[in-house]
Protein backbone atom coordinates (compact mmCIF):
# COMPACT_ATOMS: atom_id res chain seq x y z
CA UNK A 1 0.00 0.00 0.00
CA UNK A 2 1.31 3.83 -1.05
CA UNK A 3 0.60 6.39 1.17
CA UNK A 4 0.61 9.58 -0.86
CA UNK A 5 1.22 13.05 0.56
CA UNK A 6 -0.28 16.35 -1.19
CA UNK A 7 1.71 19.31 -0.21
CA UNK A 8 0.13 22.67 -1.17
CA UNK A 9 1.30 26.47 0.35
CA UNK A 10 -1.41 26.72 3.12
CA UNK A 11 -3.21 23.21 2.87
CA UNK A 12 -6.72 25.59 2.27
CA UNK A 13 -7.35 24.34 -0.94
CA UNK A 14 -5.18 22.37 -3.42
CA UNK A 15 -4.18 19.74 -1.52
CA UNK A 16 -7.03 19.61 0.36
CA UNK A 17 -8.81 18.50 -2.47
CA UNK A 18 -6.06 16.08 -3.82
CA UNK A 19 -6.41 14.39 -0.90
CA UNK A 20 -10.33 14.11 -0.83
CA UNK A 21 -10.12 12.59 -4.59
CA UNK A 22 -7.61 10.26 -3.67
CA UNK A 23 -8.75 9.11 -1.25
CA UNK A 24 -12.04 8.45 -2.60
CA UNK A 25 -10.85 7.04 -6.17
CA UNK A 26 -7.76 5.29 -5.07
CA UNK A 27 -8.75 1.03 -3.89
CA UNK A 28 -5.87 0.75 -2.16
CA UNK A 29 -3.63 3.17 -1.40
CA UNK A 30 -4.14 6.83 0.72
CA UNK A 31 -3.18 10.04 1.33
CA UNK A 32 -2.64 12.87 3.41
CA UNK A 33 -1.73 16.75 2.87
CA UNK A 34 -0.28 19.35 4.23
CA UNK A 35 0.93 23.00 3.86
CA UNK A 36 4.57 24.51 3.23
CA UNK A 37 3.11 28.07 5.44
CA UNK A 38 0.31 26.90 7.39
CA UNK A 39 0.21 30.04 9.64
CA UNK A 40 -1.89 30.53 12.72
CA UNK A 41 -1.99 34.16 12.56
CA UNK A 42 -4.64 33.33 8.94
CA UNK A 43 -6.12 30.33 10.10
CA UNK A 44 -9.52 31.65 10.48
CA UNK A 45 -9.62 33.56 7.42
CA UNK A 46 -7.80 30.31 5.66
CA UNK A 47 -10.81 28.08 7.35
CA UNK A 48 -13.51 31.02 6.35
CA UNK A 49 -12.08 30.20 2.48
CA UNK A 50 -12.54 26.69 3.05
CA UNK A 51 -16.03 27.21 4.34
CA UNK A 52 -16.84 29.56 1.10
CA UNK A 53 -14.97 27.87 -1.82
CA UNK A 54 -13.54 24.39 -0.80
CA UNK A 55 -16.08 22.50 0.66
CA UNK A 56 -18.74 23.66 -1.99
CA UNK A 57 -16.66 22.56 -4.77
CA UNK A 58 -16.17 19.62 -3.60
CA UNK A 59 -19.66 18.37 -2.79
CA UNK A 60 -20.61 18.92 -5.76
CA UNK A 61 -18.14 16.08 -6.49
CA UNK A 62 -19.59 14.00 -3.73
CA UNK A 63 -16.75 14.73 -1.66
CA UNK A 64 -17.42 16.26 2.17
CA UNK A 65 -13.63 17.65 3.55
CA UNK A 66 -15.27 19.78 5.63
CA UNK A 67 -13.59 18.06 8.90
CA UNK A 68 -10.24 18.68 7.45
CA UNK A 69 -8.01 21.17 8.80
CA UNK A 70 -4.96 22.69 7.53
CA UNK A 71 -1.82 20.72 8.84
CA UNK A 72 1.98 22.04 8.78
CA UNK A 73 4.02 20.42 7.05
CA UNK A 74 7.47 18.53 8.58
CA UNK A 75 10.03 16.56 7.51
CA UNK A 76 8.60 13.78 9.40
CA UNK A 77 5.53 13.44 7.47
CA UNK A 78 8.05 13.73 4.26
CA UNK A 79 9.76 10.33 5.63
CA UNK A 80 6.42 8.51 6.36
CA UNK A 81 5.09 8.36 3.10
CA UNK A 82 5.92 6.81 -0.52
CA UNK A 83 5.53 9.98 -2.38
CA UNK A 84 5.26 13.71 -2.59
CA UNK A 85 3.07 15.37 -4.80
CA UNK A 86 3.69 19.39 -4.30
CA UNK A 87 1.08 22.12 -6.07
CA UNK A 88 3.28 25.17 -3.89
CA UNK A 89 5.98 27.36 -5.45
CA UNK A 90 9.66 26.33 -4.86
CA UNK A 91 10.46 29.41 -3.22
CA UNK A 92 7.89 28.71 -0.30
CA UNK A 93 9.06 25.25 -0.33
CA UNK A 94 11.45 24.43 2.93
CA UNK A 95 14.41 22.81 2.14
CA UNK A 96 14.12 19.35 3.15
CA UNK A 97 10.89 19.19 0.39
CA UNK A 98 13.26 20.14 -2.02
CA UNK A 99 15.36 17.80 -1.60
CA UNK A 100 13.05 14.92 -1.26
CA UNK A 101 14.05 12.13 -3.83
CA UNK A 102 9.98 11.52 -3.69
CA UNK A 103 8.18 14.95 -4.71
CA UNK A 104 6.82 15.69 -7.90
CA UNK A 105 5.51 19.43 -8.58
CA UNK A 106 2.55 19.42 -10.20
CA UNK A 107 1.66 22.90 -11.67
CA UNK A 108 -1.75 23.91 -10.77
CA UNK A 109 -2.90 27.35 -10.45
CA UNK A 110 -3.39 28.67 -6.92
CA UNK A 111 -7.36 29.61 -6.84
CA UNK A 112 -7.24 31.47 -3.63
CA UNK A 113 -8.16 34.89 -5.05
CA UNK A 114 -10.74 33.63 -7.30
CA UNK A 115 -14.33 33.23 -7.07
CA UNK A 116 -16.15 30.00 -7.50
CA UNK A 117 -15.97 29.19 -11.01
CA UNK A 118 -11.90 29.54 -10.55
CA UNK A 119 -12.21 27.00 -7.64
CA UNK A 120 -14.31 24.91 -9.72
CA UNK A 121 -11.09 24.85 -12.20
CA UNK A 122 -8.27 23.88 -10.13
CA UNK A 123 -10.90 21.20 -8.46
CA UNK A 124 -11.17 19.82 -12.19
CA UNK A 125 -7.65 19.93 -12.77
CA UNK A 126 -6.55 18.35 -9.79
CA UNK A 127 -9.04 15.80 -10.46
CA UNK A 128 -7.72 14.91 -13.56
CA UNK A 129 -4.25 14.87 -12.53
CA UNK A 130 -5.15 12.48 -9.00
CA UNK A 131 -7.00 9.83 -11.37
CA UNK A 132 -3.91 9.64 -13.88
CA UNK A 133 -1.91 9.40 -10.89
CA UNK A 134 -4.00 6.46 -9.70
CA UNK A 135 -3.33 4.83 -12.88
CA UNK A 136 -0.17 5.88 -13.10
CA UNK A 137 1.13 3.86 -9.66
CA UNK A 138 -1.33 0.90 -10.52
Amino acid sequence: MMKILFVCRSNVGRSQMAEGFFNKFSKKDSAISAGTKVEEKYLAKKLRAIVKFIIPVMVEKGIDISNNRPKQLTKEMIDSVDMVIAMVDKEFCPDYLLASKKVKFWDVEDPRHGDLDVHRKARDEIERRVKNLIKEIG
